[in-house]
Protein backbone atom coordinates (compact mmCIF):
# COMPACT_ATOMS: atom_id res chain seq x y z
CA UNK A 1 0.00 0.00 0.00
CA UNK A 2 0.96 3.42 -0.93
CA UNK A 3 0.08 6.83 0.59
CA UNK A 4 1.27 10.40 -0.27
CA UNK A 5 2.28 12.64 -2.82
CA UNK A 6 4.44 12.62 -5.97
CA UNK A 7 7.48 13.63 -4.07
CA UNK A 8 6.98 11.95 -0.67
CA UNK A 9 5.06 8.72 0.14
CA UNK A 10 4.44 6.32 2.60
CA UNK A 11 4.79 2.51 1.75
CA UNK A 12 3.46 -0.07 4.07
CA UNK A 13 4.72 -3.55 5.44
CA UNK A 14 1.91 -4.83 7.04
CA UNK A 15 0.87 -2.06 9.19
CA UNK A 16 4.38 -0.58 9.66
CA UNK A 17 5.09 2.90 7.39
CA UNK A 18 8.04 3.65 5.35
CA UNK A 19 8.64 6.64 4.21
CA UNK A 20 10.70 7.47 0.92
CA UNK A 21 11.43 10.31 -0.90
CA UNK A 22 11.90 10.56 -4.81
CA UNK A 23 15.90 12.38 -5.12
CA UNK A 24 18.02 12.36 -8.32
CA UNK A 25 16.06 10.22 -10.43
CA UNK A 26 15.19 7.09 -8.17
CA UNK A 27 13.51 6.50 -4.44
CA UNK A 28 15.14 6.72 -0.96
CA UNK A 29 13.83 5.00 1.30
CA UNK A 30 14.29 5.49 5.11
CA UNK A 31 16.72 4.05 6.71
CA UNK A 32 15.69 3.72 10.56
CA UNK A 33 11.66 3.04 9.42
CA UNK A 34 13.10 0.00 7.96
CA UNK A 35 15.43 -0.46 11.30
CA UNK A 36 11.91 -0.34 13.59
CA UNK A 37 10.44 -2.92 11.55
CA UNK A 38 13.63 -5.19 11.92
CA UNK A 39 14.92 -4.89 15.32
CA UNK A 40 12.47 -4.75 18.57
CA UNK A 41 13.88 -1.91 19.86
CA UNK A 42 12.03 1.74 21.31
CA UNK A 43 15.10 3.93 19.70
CA UNK A 44 15.65 2.11 15.93
CA UNK A 45 17.77 5.75 15.32
CA UNK A 46 19.92 4.39 18.21
CA UNK A 47 20.26 0.94 16.75
CA UNK A 48 21.09 2.71 13.46
CA UNK A 49 23.76 4.75 14.68
CA UNK A 50 25.50 2.04 16.24
CA UNK A 51 25.09 -0.35 13.43
CA UNK A 52 26.04 2.41 10.66
CA UNK A 53 29.28 2.81 12.80
CA UNK A 54 30.17 -0.39 12.34
CA UNK A 55 29.30 -0.91 8.71
CA UNK A 56 31.99 1.84 8.19
CA UNK A 57 34.41 0.26 10.25
CA UNK A 58 34.18 -2.99 8.78
CA UNK A 59 35.23 -2.09 5.57
CA UNK A 60 31.96 -1.59 3.18
CA UNK A 61 32.97 2.17 2.52
CA UNK A 62 30.66 2.11 -0.64
CA UNK A 63 27.67 1.27 1.32
CA UNK A 64 28.22 4.49 3.49
CA UNK A 65 29.15 6.43 0.76
CA UNK A 66 25.83 5.73 -0.58
CA UNK A 67 23.89 6.77 1.90
CA UNK A 68 22.15 10.68 1.51
CA UNK A 69 20.16 12.75 3.95
CA UNK A 70 17.40 14.17 3.23
CA UNK A 71 15.13 16.32 5.09
CA UNK A 72 11.38 13.98 6.03
CA UNK A 73 8.00 14.78 7.44
CA UNK A 74 8.14 13.76 10.87
CA UNK A 75 5.22 13.08 13.20
CA UNK A 76 5.21 16.79 14.52
CA UNK A 77 4.94 17.99 10.79
CA UNK A 78 8.18 18.98 11.09
CA UNK A 79 10.87 18.17 8.21
CA UNK A 80 13.73 16.57 9.77
CA UNK A 81 17.06 14.78 8.27
CA UNK A 82 17.03 11.61 8.33
CA UNK A 83 19.44 8.64 6.39
CA UNK A 84 18.29 7.40 3.74
CA UNK A 85 19.50 5.14 0.68
CA UNK A 86 18.16 3.72 -2.54
CA UNK A 87 16.50 0.33 -2.92
CA UNK A 88 20.01 -1.90 -3.51
CA UNK A 89 21.98 0.11 -0.93
CA UNK A 90 19.19 -0.76 2.19
CA UNK A 91 18.63 -4.33 0.77
CA UNK A 92 22.64 -4.63 1.35
CA UNK A 93 22.34 -2.70 5.03
CA UNK A 94 19.38 -5.10 6.24
CA UNK A 95 21.11 -8.42 5.25
CA UNK A 96 23.33 -7.36 7.82
CA UNK A 97 20.59 -6.89 10.97
CA UNK A 98 19.97 -10.36 12.66
CA UNK A 99 16.22 -10.71 12.44
CA UNK A 100 13.69 -12.85 11.04
CA UNK A 101 11.89 -10.45 8.97
CA UNK A 102 14.97 -9.82 7.23
CA UNK A 103 13.51 -12.03 4.24
CA UNK A 104 10.12 -11.05 4.15
CA UNK A 105 10.87 -7.46 4.30
CA UNK A 106 13.89 -7.96 1.31
CA UNK A 107 10.72 -10.14 -0.75
CA UNK A 108 8.67 -6.82 0.15
CA UNK A 109 11.16 -3.95 -1.30
CA UNK A 110 11.58 -6.61 -4.49
CA UNK A 111 8.45 -5.95 -5.01
CA UNK A 112 8.13 -2.88 -4.79
CA UNK A 113 11.12 -2.19 -7.14
CA UNK A 114 9.38 -4.43 -9.64
CA UNK A 115 5.56 -2.97 -9.46
CA UNK A 116 6.65 0.76 -8.77
CA UNK A 117 9.00 1.10 -11.66
CA UNK A 118 11.27 3.81 -9.91
CA UNK A 119 10.53 6.59 -12.99
CA UNK A 120 9.21 10.05 -12.61
CA UNK A 121 5.67 10.92 -13.25
CA UNK A 122 4.70 13.48 -15.86
CA UNK A 123 3.80 15.96 -13.08
CA UNK A 124 7.10 15.49 -11.33
CA UNK A 125 8.80 15.89 -14.28
CA UNK A 126 6.23 19.54 -14.26
CA UNK A 127 7.35 20.32 -10.93
CA UNK A 128 11.10 19.75 -11.48
CA UNK A 129 11.10 21.40 -15.02
CA UNK A 130 9.77 24.44 -13.79
CA UNK A 131 12.06 25.15 -10.97
CA UNK A 132 14.92 24.69 -13.41
CA UNK A 133 13.32 27.17 -15.15
CA UNK A 134 12.83 29.73 -12.23
CA UNK A 135 16.43 29.56 -11.95
CA UNK A 136 17.10 30.24 -15.43
CA UNK A 137 14.62 32.82 -15.04
CA UNK A 138 16.62 34.74 -12.55
CA UNK A 139 20.16 33.99 -14.09
CA UNK A 140 18.79 35.81 -17.50
CA UNK A 141 17.47 38.88 -15.51
CA UNK A 142 20.27 39.38 -14.03
CA UNK A 143 22.58 38.87 -16.79
CA UNK A 144 20.51 41.48 -19.16
CA UNK A 145 19.82 43.85 -15.76
CA UNK A 146 23.69 44.64 -16.09
CA UNK A 147 23.19 45.21 -19.99
CA UNK A 148 20.37 47.47 -20.58
CA UNK A 149 17.37 46.26 -19.58
CA UNK A 150 16.21 47.84 -16.11
CA UNK A 151 12.31 48.52 -15.61
CA UNK A 152 9.43 45.85 -15.46
CA UNK A 153 7.97 47.07 -18.92
CA UNK A 154 11.87 46.02 -20.66
CA UNK A 155 12.08 42.81 -19.21
CA UNK A 156 8.24 42.72 -20.45
CA UNK A 157 9.03 43.59 -24.16
CA UNK A 158 12.39 41.25 -23.80
CA UNK A 159 10.37 38.58 -22.52
CA UNK A 160 8.06 38.61 -25.35
CA UNK A 161 10.76 38.91 -28.23
CA UNK A 162 11.80 35.14 -27.15
CA UNK A 163 8.44 34.35 -26.68
CA UNK A 164 7.07 35.39 -30.27
CA UNK A 165 9.89 33.74 -31.58
CA UNK A 166 9.24 30.72 -30.28
CA UNK A 167 5.46 30.69 -30.02
CA UNK A 168 4.90 31.58 -34.04
CA UNK A 169 3.90 35.46 -32.89
CA UNK A 170 1.80 35.02 -29.45
CA UNK A 171 3.01 37.20 -26.51
CA UNK A 172 2.73 36.52 -22.52
CA UNK A 173 -0.42 37.38 -22.96
CA UNK A 174 -1.35 36.08 -25.74
CA UNK A 175 -0.29 32.31 -24.27
CA UNK A 176 -2.36 33.16 -21.15
CA UNK A 177 -5.52 33.93 -23.40
CA UNK A 178 -4.85 30.53 -25.30
CA UNK A 179 -4.35 28.59 -21.93
CA UNK A 180 -7.33 29.98 -21.17
CA UNK A 181 -6.20 31.14 -18.04
CA UNK A 182 -5.70 34.92 -16.21
CA UNK A 183 -3.13 37.36 -17.72
CA UNK A 184 -1.89 37.67 -13.75
CA UNK A 185 -1.51 33.45 -13.67
CA UNK A 186 2.08 32.07 -14.46
CA UNK A 187 2.00 30.53 -17.94
CA UNK A 188 4.38 28.04 -17.08
CA UNK A 189 2.79 26.58 -14.44
CA UNK A 190 0.31 25.37 -16.88
CA UNK A 191 2.50 24.11 -18.88
CA UNK A 192 3.49 20.10 -19.61
CA UNK A 193 6.99 19.13 -18.94
CA UNK A 194 7.96 19.34 -22.89
CA UNK A 195 7.08 22.80 -22.86
CA UNK A 196 8.58 23.52 -20.71
CA UNK A 197 11.60 22.09 -21.87
CA UNK A 198 11.40 24.25 -24.91
CA UNK A 199 11.44 27.24 -23.08
CA UNK A 200 14.42 26.42 -20.29
CA UNK A 201 16.03 25.68 -23.39
CA UNK A 202 15.53 29.16 -24.99
CA UNK A 203 16.29 30.51 -21.66
CA UNK A 204 19.44 28.99 -21.44
CA UNK A 205 21.04 29.23 -24.86
CA UNK A 206 19.69 32.93 -24.45
CA UNK A 207 22.00 33.88 -21.67
CA UNK A 208 24.76 32.09 -22.84
CA UNK A 209 24.81 33.90 -26.31
CA UNK A 210 24.27 37.57 -24.10
CA UNK A 211 27.26 36.32 -22.21
CA UNK A 212 29.22 34.97 -24.70
CA UNK A 213 29.18 38.24 -26.93
CA UNK A 214 28.72 41.04 -24.28
CA UNK A 215 25.66 42.11 -26.11
CA UNK A 216 24.40 45.30 -24.60
CA UNK A 217 21.81 47.79 -25.05
CA UNK A 218 17.49 47.14 -24.74
CA UNK A 219 17.33 46.33 -28.62
CA UNK A 220 20.54 44.54 -29.16
CA UNK A 221 19.36 42.10 -26.28
CA UNK A 222 15.68 42.02 -27.60
CA UNK A 223 17.44 40.86 -30.99
CA UNK A 224 19.41 38.17 -29.45
CA UNK A 225 16.50 36.80 -27.31
CA UNK A 226 14.19 36.73 -30.87
CA UNK A 227 17.14 35.21 -31.98
CA UNK A 228 17.61 32.26 -30.04
CA UNK A 229 13.61 31.99 -29.32
CA UNK A 230 13.76 31.81 -33.42
CA UNK A 231 16.36 28.84 -33.83
CA UNK A 232 14.76 27.02 -30.98
CA UNK A 233 11.37 26.76 -33.00
CA UNK A 234 13.32 25.96 -35.91
CA UNK A 235 15.35 22.63 -34.50
CA UNK A 236 11.87 21.86 -32.62
CA UNK A 237 10.76 21.52 -36.83
CA UNK A 238 13.93 19.99 -37.97
CA UNK A 239 13.52 17.02 -35.45
CA UNK A 240 9.85 16.46 -36.12
CA UNK A 241 8.54 18.10 -32.55
CA UNK A 242 5.60 19.73 -32.06
CA UNK A 243 5.29 23.16 -31.49
CA UNK A 244 4.64 24.50 -28.36
CA UNK A 245 1.31 26.44 -28.85
CA UNK A 246 0.03 23.04 -30.14
CA UNK A 247 1.04 21.20 -27.26
CA UNK A 248 -1.58 20.46 -24.36
CA UNK A 249 -2.42 22.49 -21.47
CA UNK A 250 -2.73 20.28 -18.34
CA UNK A 251 -6.10 20.42 -16.78
CA UNK A 252 -4.14 21.35 -13.32
CA UNK A 253 -1.46 23.95 -12.72
CA UNK A 254 1.52 23.86 -10.58
CA UNK A 255 0.06 25.96 -8.10
CA UNK A 256 -3.09 23.32 -7.88
CA UNK A 257 -0.49 20.28 -7.58
CA UNK A 258 1.74 21.41 -5.21
CA UNK A 259 -1.63 22.24 -3.34
CA UNK A 260 -2.77 19.05 -3.03
CA UNK A 261 0.68 17.35 -2.31
CA UNK A 262 1.08 19.11 1.10
CA UNK A 263 -2.66 17.93 1.90
CA UNK A 264 -1.73 14.48 1.10
CA UNK A 265 1.21 15.06 3.28
CA UNK A 266 -0.43 16.18 5.84
CA UNK A 267 -2.95 13.13 5.44
CA UNK A 268 -0.36 10.87 5.63
CA UNK A 269 1.50 12.41 9.47
CA UNK A 270 -0.58 10.68 12.00
CA UNK A 271 0.65 6.60 10.34
CA UNK A 272 4.44 7.46 11.57
CA UNK A 273 5.67 6.06 14.40
CA UNK A 274 7.67 8.32 16.94
CA UNK A 275 10.71 7.59 14.53
CA UNK A 276 12.69 10.31 14.10
CA UNK A 277 12.00 12.47 17.32
CA UNK A 278 15.18 14.46 18.41
CA UNK A 279 17.25 12.39 21.33
CA UNK A 280 16.55 14.51 24.52
CA UNK A 281 18.88 14.05 27.30
CA UNK A 282 17.03 12.38 30.72
CA UNK A 283 15.80 14.63 33.15
CA UNK A 284 17.80 15.18 36.05
CA UNK A 285 16.49 14.46 39.48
Amino acid sequence: MELGDENFSLVLFEQSPVRRAWHDGRWLYSVVDLIAILVPTKNPRRYWSDLKHKVKEEGFVEVYARIVQLKLPAPDGKLRETDTADMDTVLRIIQSIPSPNVEPVKQWLAGLGASLLENPTEDRKRLEFRGKLSVLHKLLQDTVYHRGIHTPRQHARFKNSGLQELYDGETRDDVAERKGIGEDEDIYAWMYSEELADNIFMEAQSSALITRMDIRGEQALNDAHAQVGRAVRKTIADLGGTMPENLPTPKKSLHQLETEEKRRRIKGMDLFPELDEPDTPPETP
